[in-house]
């Protein structure tokens, strides 16, 4: 989000118009709820729990959002060329591609991720947290992470 507060009364543009450029694949997604939007992924893989869509308006107080398959009726692709190269070359996976792209961040939000994860799996609150609101075997990838984030 760019900013708290908005524009009111601007109309957001859900499509792309005649010479947009995408930070990635152009693609439209049709929710459970009927609404209608485009944008571009990085990423898209459907057995994952989401994915970032940049929306199609510059000027969206968006900068990208996070869709949840579970909200999605429909997902296409709106280009059939082969994914074209990110415009955004600050994103890159966090992690390796060897263990599939669970993220796109950019080198602040790694930071950040980082101090927030390290914070929370020092205390045993915290990791008694992750196994209670995502599962016991998250308690492990989230030590993994964090490793692999420490080594960068």
């Amino acid at each position: 989000m760019k900013s708290f507060a908005g524009n009111p009364n601007y109309k957001e543009r859900k499509r792309f118009v005649e010479g947009d450029v995408a930070q990635g694949r152009k693609a439209e997604v049709v929710f459970l709820d009927g609404e209608i939007l485009q944008g571009s992924v990085l990423e898209y893989e459907p057995k994952s729990s989401g994915f970032f869509l940049f929306p199609s308006d510059p000027k969206s107080n968006n900068g990208r959002v996070f869709v949840l398959h579970s909200a999605v009726k429909k997902f296409r692709y709106l280009e059939k060329e082969k994914a074209q190269k990110a415009l955004r070359s600050d994103y890159q996976p966090l992690m390796p591609e060897s263990r599939g792209k669970l993220l796109m961040v950019t080198d602040e939000e790694r930071t950040l991720l980082r101090l927030v994860l390290s914070r929370v799996m020092e205390t045993p609150s915290g990791r008694e947290y992750i196994v209670e609101a995502l599962g016991e075997p998250y308690l492990m990838i989230a030590a993994d992470l964090l490793k692999e984030m420490q080594q960068d």
